[in-house]
Formats: C-alpha cells, structure tokens, sequence
C-alpha cells in the first residue's frame, strides 16, 4: 500500500503571516512574556531542512497503533519506523524515518545491554522522571535554567542544573522532551529523547555515540535514546498499542539496484510548550498548539522537522558478537526480515511467542530463550 498522504490543518505560508513569538538561535534562547493566545512566526529551519518540495505534514486523527510500526537494530544503532502494508503477506512496508540512537552500554558484567524481543508502547510520558527522583526532568519550576541551543554536552550534564533537594544518579533532562514506556518485560529500558533543543538535532547523540571516556553520566543503561525532535515526532503519530520491534540483525536493501522509488519528502512544524509535563502531553504539531489558544508563557521551543526517509545499510555490531551467532538479515528498505533469530547470547524480553508458551519454562531453559523466533512485524 502506498504511504497515505499527509495534510496540515494550517499552511506554511500562513504560519509565515502571523505574528512572532519566540526565538530559537544557536547563540541564545528566549522565551517571550506575553500572556495572551499563543501567535507564530515562521518555524526556524531544522538542521537538516525540508527540501523545497516538501509537503507539510498532518497528523491522522484516528490514531490507529496498527498503521505503524518501529523497528530498533540495536546492533547498527539505528531507529526506522515503517508504514505498514496491509495488501498481502510479505508486502513491503514503507519507511517514515530512520535515525541515528544510543544503545545500552557494553560493560564487563554486560547487565546494561538492551534487549532484544517484540515490544508495545504502553504509555507515553512528557518530560519523564523516575520515580526515584535519581534523572530530574527536563522542567522544573523551581530549578535553574537550561542551557540555551549550541551549548555543549558538558553544560548540559552540568551539577548546577539539579533541583534542590533531588539525590542524582544522572544529569538532568536525561530522559529529554518524550518517554515511550514498552512491554511487556521490558527492564525499564524505554525509547526516550535526550539533552538538547531542536535547534540542536541530534549532536548529543553523536556525542555520546562518539564518547573514549564512556562516562557513566552519559551512558545508558539499556534504553535507547534518540533525538528530541524524533522523539517528539515519534510522538505524535505513534499511540499507545504501537508495535517495536528491538532486534540485532544485519542489514541489507531488498532492491539494491534502486528499482523502489524514491521516498517522498515531507516536514513538521512543530512547538514544545509546558503543557502535560508528566503526564502522556498533548500534541505539539503547530496546528494542534494555536488551535488550543496555548498561552504564549507556556512556549518552550518550536521547529520544524524533515524525517531522513532514505534507507541507509549500515554495518554494525556494537556489542562485538561473534559472526556465527547473526542469522538471516534485516531488509530496511522494505521493513522486513529474511530467516532472522535473535543471538543467543543476548536476553530477550517482550512478547512471548505462542511456540514458546507451548513449550513450557524447562524447555524454553534447556533451548536458551535467546534463541527466539523469528521476528513477525
């Protein structure tokens, strides 16, 4: 099935007509005092920008956790999420977004690697914060500012940005604007955004991703982590009941020779407010924030966004396992899988395969349950 198209309640070229509101610039953020119903000017450019043919994008209303689904390589570090084609068995699926993601650490004990298995987003979570209170979230009333768009990783991770009375295993804002929570028997290791504003796109996770000193402040302990903007997006078309998928496959293109036609380009205008923090939030499309009259007080950053649609192999295998425990192949340009099992010797979570249920908890022990099936998206 082709990709539905998208449509936006309101045109760029009107967003472009209205007043200004806030500001966004890699030297200094700002946000205005005005309290009366929220008014835009024309979203600053993302780093990677909407070609000029882009089409804005609309949100479908429905909300249909089927329609789409998110495939997390943990061994090549890469997020996609696909459309998913309902017109036969083996159908190829459409690719929405492919991104760049932090992974578990690889440690000695390798207690922080991710896990592999066919999850669900149970819930979703505007600035998350633990309920220990050990990763202060992004917004605080009461603690300092943050630091404005280009600052670097060391201001971000910085002490002095901890609330008062807050006993910290992390810096603050770890778990960035959106917490995806996945299930079931998922450790906690959810998918969440990270440091930063959109202005930023994802250097944090290069970064990190980049890091010699692997410093335990940045590093994560089994949930990946992308950017703000992707998190965000993610948000916004992925309800609760949205299959994800965490594998770790090799990666190959189901047409190699070009033969797919060339994915179509589209942007979202969007605005973070402060609305909603801990709680699901609502929707933050640009549409969506000036249909509510959000006060312009309440306006944190806005952007806007061009998903990377262009498949990309990449050859990964972050955590070093031997060749002979990868089978079968990931086909990212389609979104399916070809023979694929999971290594053995990584831990698996999530939905436990009716093979499995058969096979009670004394097979399943003597099998290895890492083995798994192969992945059904």
């Amino acid at each position: 099935m082709s990709i539905t198209k998208f449509r936006i309640l309101a045109c760029l070229s009107l967003a472009t007509s209205l007043l200004a509101l806030t500001a966004c610039s890699p030297a200094k953020w700002r946000e205005t005092r005005n309290t009366g119903p929220v008014t835009f000017q024309a979203p600053a450019p993302a780093p990677k920008p909407a070609a000029p043919n882009a089409s804005p994008l609309e949100i479908d209303e429905n909300q249909d956790p089927d329609r789409y689904f998110v495939v997390e390589n943990i061994a090549t570090e890469k997020l996609r999420v696909y459309e998913r084609c309902t017109t036969g068995t083996g159908c190829a699926h459409t690719l929405i977004l492919e991104t760049d993601m932090v992974v578990g650490e690889d440690t000695p004990e390798r207690d922080r690697r991710s896990l592999v298995g066919t999850f669900r987003i149970q819930s979703w979570v505007k600035f998350h914060e633990d309920s220990r209170k050990l990763y202060p979230s992004w917004i605080h009333d009461d603690a300092p500012a943050l630091p404005s768009p280009g600052a670097s990783l060391e201001d971000w991770i910085d002490e002095s940005l901890i609330p008062r009375g807050y006993r910290t295993e992390g810096p603050r804002a770890s778990f960035g604007w959106f917490t995806a929570r996945i299930g079931p028997n998922a450790k906690e290791q959810w998918t969440h955004g990270t440091w930063g504003h959109g202005a930023d796109g994802d250097k944090f996770i290069q970064a990190v991703r980049n890091s010699q000193e692997r410093d335990p402040r940045i590093m994560s302990h089994g949930c990946s982590r992308v950017e703000n903007q992707v998190i965000a997006f993610m948000h916004e078309i992925l309800p609760p009941g949205t299959k994800l998928v965490k594998v770790y496959a090799k990666e190959a293109l189901a047409k190699p020779d070009g033969v797919s036609s060339p994915a179509s380009e589209f942007s979202w205008d969007w605005v973070l407010t402060k609305e909603g923090a801990r709680t699901p939030g609502p929707r933050m499309s640009l549409a969506s924030v000036k249909a509510r009259n959000v006060p312009s007080s309440e306006v944190l950053d806005q952007g806007r966004f061009a998903p990377d649609r262009q498949p990309t192999v990449v050859d990964g295998n972050v955590y070093g396992l031997d060749e002979a425990e990868f089978r079968g192949v990931f086909l990212i340009d389609e979104g399916r899988f070809e023979d694929y099992r999971h290594p053995r010797s990584l831990e698996r979570g999530g939905i436990v395969e009716k093979s499995e249920k058969l096979a009670g908890p004394r097979a399943l022990k003597k099998q290895g349950r890492a083995r798994g099936a192969v992945v059904n998206q």
